[in-house]
């Protein structure tokens, strides 16, 4: 398997409000990424840790959606002067490409690249690459479009 500074190129873990097949808007509303929250083992967390990673990652306990340590992986939709960035691919356990909305508790491996950025490069952080569902936890929120879902 392939490392990046000493971690797994391919991270597994349990997703929590994943955002691939479409972009969400980010925390001031201004752009749109593609994100999931990984919860990964202590092991893994403390490996993205020890190598320097500083943006994206959140300890144990400190979300309220579980227990475990989290890494948010993301991939914004416009890179620089606003040219599209890739979109992740979503794939399944075959690697056959998916349109599927993956709901909380789905367990899922991450593939991801490394990001150092900030005005002296201060900043360390894994970004979205592609994400293969492993076992799927349907989304029950939204539609695709939206709209409530249907409870009856």
């Amino acid at each position: 398997m392939q490392m990046i500074n000493g971690i797994p190129q391919i991270v597994e873990g349990i997703a929590y409000w994943t955002h691939v097949r479409v972009p969400t808007p980010d925390f001031s509303g201004e752009k749109n990424l593609y994100l999931v929250n990984l919860a990964v083992s202590d092991e893994i967390f403390q490996k993205f840790q020890d190598a320097g990673y500083n943006a994206g990652l959140k300890p144990a306990v400190r979300v309220s959606y579980t227990e475990d340590p989290v890494i948010t992986f993301q991939q914004w939709e416009l890179g620089k002067g606003g040219r599209p960035n890739r979109k992740p691919r979503l794939v399944d356990k075959d690697l056959n490409d998916i349109d599927v909305l993956v709901g909380n508790g789905s367990r899922v491996a991450v593939q991801w690249r490394h990001s150092k950025y900030g005005a002296d490069g201060q900043f360390l952080r894994p970004i979205l690459e592609n994400v293969q569902v492993l076992e799927l936890v349907e989304y029950e929120g939204e539609t695709s479009n939206g709209e409530s879902a249907l409870a009856f």
